[in-house]
């Protein structure tokens, strides 16, 4: 079965996959040696994440629930509950105590992880929302949505903050760089666009265009849909996860500047990591930015060393 997501530890050197099987599992690394099997019931999870105290891992389910695992006790300790349709993503703030919910019912939420209750609620898309992330040491985070867009929001107010518009395709893919300068989305029709964040300005875009389908006798392209894109710790660079089993790198053209007006960043070069046929769903860079793990639809997890 697919593997959906892909989670690091901030605090040891584990990482962490979910599944289509309805199963999450603890891996080592650099060895990729099995550690821990979760099960999640009758549904299938979308994603995850770790709590920044590395002692608990947060899943996505397709049944609309999300919930928390305690890891030295092998068990599920607490169930976020309230979204009507499957949550996409979940992720924890950095203060430890709250965790944002994203999910097909075109609603984000924000919940006490320690008693499970719902905060607030955020309205405002009019598709589902495909991710959520937190922008550092703030109370501001982000949605990118089937809808296009990518919107800023202030967790303590509950208001939208700012629409970033442009894409030509549902926003599947979003990530905030380390200095909380910049973000970079990425939709289902290949296109990835770098939006500085204390201007609001659109810095770059590339279209990352269309392939022909393998054994096809008609000639019909298919388009290279953005799965997932990760900055590195150091914020120099980042990783596009797309279909047709690649990752693609961009690095920053000057090294000093965050975000500049014409081409921040160019398009480094290219992995094969899964089978054509297969499509990169999750990609992650580890903390001290020495690996990189990638899971395919295929069931398939790729680490190597950068």
């Amino acid at each position: 079965m697919g593997i959906s997501g892909v989670a690091v530890s901030p605090t040891s050197p584990i990482f962490a996959t979910t599944s289509d099987d309805m199963t999450w599992k603890l891996w080592s690394l650099p060895r990729g040696e099995l550690i821990m099997t979760g099960k999640g019931g009758n549904s299938w999870f979308a994603g995850g994440a770790f709590h920044p105290s590395g002692s608990l891992f947060a899943t996505a389910g397709a049944d609309g629930k999300a919930k928390i695992w305690n890891l030295a006790e092998q068990r599920c300790v607490s169930q976020l509950l309230g979204h009507t349709q499957p949550v996409w993503d979940i992720q924890f703030h950095e203060g430890q105590h709250t965790a944002l919910t994203a999910s097909g019912d075109n609603t984000a939420r924000l919940w006490d992880i320690h008693t499970s209750q719902l905060l607030r609620v955020f309205r405002g898309h009019v598709d589902a929302i495909n991710r959520v992330r937190w922008i550092p040491h703030t109370a501001t985070f982000l949605t990118a949505s089937g809808d296009k867009t990518v919107s800023l929001w202030d967790a303590r107010t509950g208001l939208c903050v700012q629409s970033f518009f442009g894409h030509a395709g549902a926003v599947r893919a979003l990530d905030v760089s380390p200095s909380a300068n910049a973000f970079v989305s990425g939709d289902a029709r290949g296109m990835i666009k770098l939006w500085d964040l204390s201007t609001g300005a659109e810095v770059m875009t590339y279209d990352q265009g269309s392939t022909t389908a393998l054994g096809s006798t008609t000639g019909i392209d298919i388009e290279l849909g953005v799965n997932s894109l990760t900055f590195d710790p150091t914020g120099k660079s980042f990783v596009a996860a797309i279909d047709s089993g690649k990752v693609r790198v961009f690095q920053r053209e000057n090294p000093e500047v965050e975000t500049q007006r014409h081409g921040a960043y160019d398009l480094a070069g290219e992995m094969q990591v899964h089978s054509a046929e297969s499509i990169v769903q999750d990609l992650v860079i580890t903390k001290n930015g020495d690996f990189a793990i990638a899971g395919g639809n295929d069931g398939q997890v790729m680490i190597w060393q950068l």
